[in-house]
């Protein structure tokens, strides 16, 4: 509809010359059912009054049968009222494209989605979770308009965490063997953390106290991020999530990160300083040059990174995204560097930075701190409030929004918890449906005129297109969020007409042209749920 409108208006305000406006949908029925800022654009460049110019505009605009109304307000907006006859026209589109009709017109690429990757040191915590719902959402969306997705989780299993994970399990293992210990400050103090080194003592007994320190260490940090990583995949699998791929990182040592040095060496992209091998970074942007290897002959982690995103690019793919946590935030500038050194231009990589979660219990705060043990797991979430209320609180907020997780309102069955509002939506208009069997009402396959007149009825049809607009807009910024808004205010349109006009009992032809508009919106909530992993349950 806005690309129909944007030629119009185009056309209307062509005397002025070309020009960058707005056409956005109107939350006030007063303000119209559109708004655009086309006026005050041409004002700046034609050197007029835009509420002059306005006035042109809109003698032409009212000549168009599309609109019942066109009025130009201060300080200079035109303020767009659509005719009876453009809602049915949208109606009839939706109904006759049914799902195509969300869909954007886009040509479908081969992209892969990174994300989570937490280290497998510990169990997942809400801001994994966020991550995860984000990271998920996206592919789903991705997918449904006609993109190929893959999912890939890099799983860090080499450098000095593993290490520490290692010797955190083994102190907990003399522990419980009878030694007396000073537990390193440094180490992992999750309680998890004990119940791995009970595991390695009921398998092993006292056997690792007869290795070489270094040997027991090693087996404790194998068994120990195993196992970690196993919870993780359980965890996620509950989740509604499943990956592509799980990518080692262990699998890139050495030869991988040789590769991407060597590679980086030919384009004279890297020299020796102090004894450690540096990458240009400054030539890509950064601020400064970077380590890819030490003086010790060790690998940074921005070399295995480095390594891994040209095994990413070695895959063809069109499109790589990576979504990582705010901490991440300086992390980037290098990373993007390294990338458009081994990158050809066929290719491009989006990194996404996933705010903060603050996870509030009868408001206050929880602490959370992987490496001190003081932490609300993902998994204490999802059996706190259940899947679907997690999941779709995750996406309430844009990524580069900190969220405030509200344990008491995801739990509530009430109009207050946004997802029990979106499913309760669904469920009210399967519950007319049922009744619709119950009563043995015919449902007319063709209903031939049909009759949307109420503001309420428009308000859902408008919803439905700003649906549509909503995944071109997820598509083109990576954002789901603006699904779930969306989502919302569908919901919010359609309780407001089931709270003031009738279905079952309306007049023949009301009632038929009624039954079309909510099984459509019935349509349009359990596929946007379902792209947000989120089910549409049929009664509440």
């Amino acid at each position: 509809m806005k690309k129909k409108l944007y030629h119009v208006i185009k056309e209307a305000s062509k005397e002025w010359g070309d020009a960058d406006f707005n056409i956005e949908h109107t939350r006030q029925k007063e303000f119209g059912d559109l708004a655009t800022n086309i006026a005050m654009v041409l004002s700046k460049q034609a050197h007029q009054p835009p509420l002059e110019i306005g006035e042109v505009i809109a003698r032409k605009l009212r000549k168009y049968s599309m609109f019942s109304k066109v009025e130009v307000v201060k300080p200079g907006f035109i303020n767009l009222f659509l005719s009876d006859e453009v809602y049915i026209n949208i109606f009839k589109e939706v109904l006759g494209k049914g799902e195509a009709f969300f869909k954007p017109d886009v040509q479908g690429k081969r992209i892969q989605i990174e994300f989570v990757s937490a280290n497998p040191t510990g169990p997942l915590h809400v801001g994994h979770g966020r991550g995860a719902a984000i990271g998920d959402a996206l592919s789903r969306i991705l997918s449904f308009c006609g993109h190929t997705v893959e999912k890939e989780y890099y799983i860090n299993d080499a450098g000095n965490q593993i290490q520490t994970l290692g010797e955190s399990v083994f102190f907990r293992y003399r522990e419980i063997c009878g030694e007396k210990i000073s537990f390193p400050e440094y180490g992992y103090k999750g309680d998890y953390i004990k119940d791995i080194a009970q595991n390695i003592y009921q398998r092993e007994s006292k056997s690792l106290l007869e290795k070489e320190e270094k040997e027991a260490v090693k087996i404790c940090a194998e068994y120990a991020s195993n196992t970690i990583m196993e919870d993780i995949k359980n965890d996620l699998k509950e989740f509604r999530i499943n990956f592509t791929n799980y990518f080692h990182e262990i699998f890139l040592y050495p030869d991988q990160i040789e590769k991407a040095i060597n590679y980086l060496k030919e384009k004279d992209l890297v020299y020796c300083k102090d004894n450690a091998l540096w990458f240009k970074s400054t030539s890509f942007g950064d601020d400064k040059d970077r380590v890819l290897k030490k003086s010790d002959g060790s690998y940074t982690y921005f070399a295995s990174d480095t390594a891994y995103h040209q095994n990413k690019l070695s895959r063809n793919y069109d499109e790589l995204i990576d979504i990582w946590g705010a901490d991440h935030h300086g992390y980037v500038s290098r990373i993007m560097a390294a990338f458009n050194a081994l990158s050809p231009e066929d290719c491009k990589l989006h990194i996404i930075l996933v705010q903060l979660v603050n996870l509030l219990e009868k408001g206050e705060r929880i602490s959370m701190s992987t490496r001190g043990g003081q932490f609300e797991t993902l998994r204490d979430v999802i059996k706190e409030v259940g899947v679907d209320a997690c999941r779709f609180m995750f996406l309430t907020k844009s990524t580069n929004t900190h969220l405030d997780f509200d344990i008491q309102i995801a739990k509530e069955q009430s109009m207050d918890n946004p997802v029990y509002y979106v499913q309760y939506a669904h469920a009210r208009i399967c519950n007319i449906f049922e009744q619709v069997k119950r009563k043995k009402i015919n449902i007319r396959e063709n209903v031939g005129n049909y009759i949307l007149k109420t503001e309420e009825e428009k308000n859902i049809v408008k919803e439905l297109v700003i649906l549509r607009e909503a995944m071109d807009k997820s598509v083109q910024e990576l954002e789901p969020f603006y699904v779930v808004k969306s989502l919302i205010n569908i919901a919010c349109a359609f309780h407001q007409f089931y709270n003031r006009r009738r279905v079952i009992g309306a007049e023949e032809e009301i009632m038929q042209s009624r039954f079309k508009l909510i099984d459509i919106t019935k349509k349009a909530i359990s596929t946007g749920l379902s792209l947000i992993g989120v089910s549409a349950p049929k009664q509440m």
